[in-house]
């Protein structure tokens, strides 16, 4: 809440600690969700992929 940088966080369904393994396929989604800027400037406004929830 009193981060002076901005944060985003993402929830990957069904996994634990480790996700990438638990639920790779949700982990891939949310990675490229997160580097949406980075990847193509135009996409600030999309929402996220399907099972993947915000914090």
């Amino acid at each position: 809440k009193h981060m002076k940088v901005p944060c985003e966080i993402i929830r990957v369904p069904q996994s634990g600690h480790f996700v990438f393994i638990e639920n790779p396929s949700g982990f891939h989604s949310a990675v490229f969700y997160a580097c949406r800027r980075f990847l193509s400037p135009d996409l600030d406004s999309e929402s996220l992929p399907e099972g993947l929830t915000s914090a």
